[in-house]
């Protein structure tokens, strides 16, 4: 419950989830990360299996490593909660909806589980960095690497 009260309380602050009233509702459970601490997962398996796939093409490793291979030097970025800086649209954040013991919130922002986020997301990254995608940038979802020759 501490770790609950603390994920409400710290997402409420961020503006990432808000109080809801929706017919739409997923179980939430928190799973041990790798390092140290809980992470809280919303199981929406049921509104993936009714959602629209977001069809925007993922890039094969294969070929992000084949152009990585032609770089002798290489940066780094690490996109942190970037998929929090995609909002929901107003007429869809009533089905992000979970249940807590005694309350009901909705997601504001995107979450990585639900279908076709991956899709949305390296399509806003992929528009964004547009003019530097052919001169030695490599993106993966949150991840950005520039190599020079």
């Amino acid at each position: 419950m501490d770790e609950l009260c603390k994920f409400i309380d710290k997402n409420l602050a961020r503006g990432f989830i808000r109080p809801a009233s929706s017919p739409f509702a997923t179980p939430v459970l928190f799973r041990i990360k790798k390092d140290v601490g809980l992470r809280l997962c919303t199981d929406y398996r049921g509104l993936n299996a009714v959602s629209l796939t977001n069809a925007y093409p993922m890039p094969l490793i294969k070929d992000l490593l084949a152009e990585a291979a032609k770089g002798k030097v290489f940066s780094k970025l690490d996109l942190c909660d970037a998929y929090f800086r995609v909002r929901i649209q107003d007429r869809d954040k009533h089905k992000t909806a979970f249940n807590m013991p005694l309350s009901q919130f909705e997601y504001r922002v995107m979450q990585f589980s639900l279908q076709g986020a991956p899709g949305v997301f390296m399509n806003l990254i992929n528009e964004v960095l547009h003019k530097h995608l052919f001169k030695g940038a490599l993106v993966y979802l949150d991840d950005i690497t520039s190599r020079h020759t």
